[in-house]
């Protein structure tokens, strides 16, 4: 019996190891991700500077407009805005080695959004290929390297290894499924309907949610312009200054998200990029995040315009498209701030 069971094992694991070369060449991203790749690949013989984070950034930050401040400020630079709705730390490095494998040849910047990492899948999310197509071998065993230093209980963690395994199961079992996989799937993502590409391939990856037209989108607007939906943005800005008020689960898992961070950190210095943190200003909310990166004291400039009280002028309502996420007129003041700061950080190194 424990014959039978060892050869069992062992040809489980040569089918494995005889799949992974198939696993990478019929791996499939996301319809947006995919067309930002497209965008990116359009401009590689330019763009020099790369904004890579969430829909925070990738709603707010308008690399046209970056680009005119900074030559404005004395610095010329090409951008473009590789955001990512729901994004998180894991799913990010993974696009940032796509992106360091293109080897654009003016890329000199890398501009992360410091974003949370939870071991927690959203079971929702579980069968979408946004969750998929990341859980590539070595990004599933980070995740469960994550989910084994979380402080969650053995039962927790059990479950979670589960459903990352069983992610990772769909991603290298689906031989000749991909397209199948990617138009069933690929509809659960927060993805552009396919007339505002043009759009948002002409801002350089950037795309204002207040540009984007939609029913859906609009109830969202509808419901913040409320006298209801004020109530609660105002209700989260004063609890963003309580820290007990803050998520459970970041106090729980936020901090395995940091090797990740250092790693990605080490991914691009090798590469001779510079490195830059920003927390854009989604809703005052995760001061925690910012203090412990704070207290990494990495050399890496870090902007944190998701400050209520130091930037009061990008939280208010007439700047907002929603709780999260900016207007066309928060997205100006908040790329502004941006290349203010970063431009100011560049001059004061330059000064003997």
């Amino acid at each position: 019996m424990n014959k039978l069971i060892l050869r069992l094992l062992f040809f489980s694991v040569v089918f494995i190891l005889l799949l992974l070369p198939l696993h990478r060449v019929t791996s499939l991203h996301d319809r947006l991700i995919n067309d930002k790749y497209k965008g990116l690949t359009a401009q590689s013989d330019s763009v020099n500077n790369i904004f890579l984070g969430s829909s925070a950034t990738y709603r707010g930050i308008d690399p046209a407009l970056f680009d005119k401040e900074m030559k404005d400020l004395g610095i010329s630079t090409k951008s473009f805005n590789v955001g990512i709705p729901g994004i998180n730390m894991l799913e990010m490095h993974y696009v940032l080695e796509e992106i360091l494998r293109m080897d654009l040849p003016k890329l000199r910047t890398i501009v992360l959004e410091i974003s949370d990492f939870s071991p927690e899948l959203v079971e929702i999310n579980i069968d979408s290929w946004r969750t998929i197509y990341y859980h590539n071998f070595s990004h599933t065993l980070k995740a469960l390297q994550a989910i084994w230093a979380s402080s969650h209980s053995l039962s927790e963690k059990k479950r979670m290894y589960f459903e990352r395994l069983s992610v990772f199961s769909k991603r290298l079992f689906r031989m000749g499924e991909a397209k199948h996989i990617y138009r069933t799937l690929a509809h659960k993502s927060d993805q552009l309907q396919m007339k505002e590409r043009d759009k948002y391939l002409a801002y350089n990856g950037f795309l204002c949610l207040e540009d984007e037209s939609g029913k859906t989108i609009d109830k969202r607007l509808a419901h913040f312009l409320s006298p209801k939906g004020q109530q609660e943005f105002f209700t989260i800005l004063a609890n963003a200054q309580k820290p007990e008020k803050l998520a459970a689960r970041f106090h729980k898992s936020q901090h395995i998200a940091y090797p990740i961070l250092a790693e990605m950190i080490r991914m691009c210095q090798e590469r001779g990029l510079n490195v830059i943190f920003m927390m854009p200003p989604a809703d005052g909310r995760w001061s925690f995040i910012t203090n412990q990166i704070k207290n990494m004291q990495l050399s890496i400039p870090f902007f944190d315009l998701n400050h209520p009280k130091k930037y009061p002028h990008l939280f208010t309502v007439d700047t907002r498209f929603d709780i999260t996420h900016l207007n066309r007129k928060g997205a100006t003041l908040a790329t502004r701030e941006l290349a203010r700061l970063i431009a100011m950080d560049a001059q004061q190194k330059q000064t003997p």
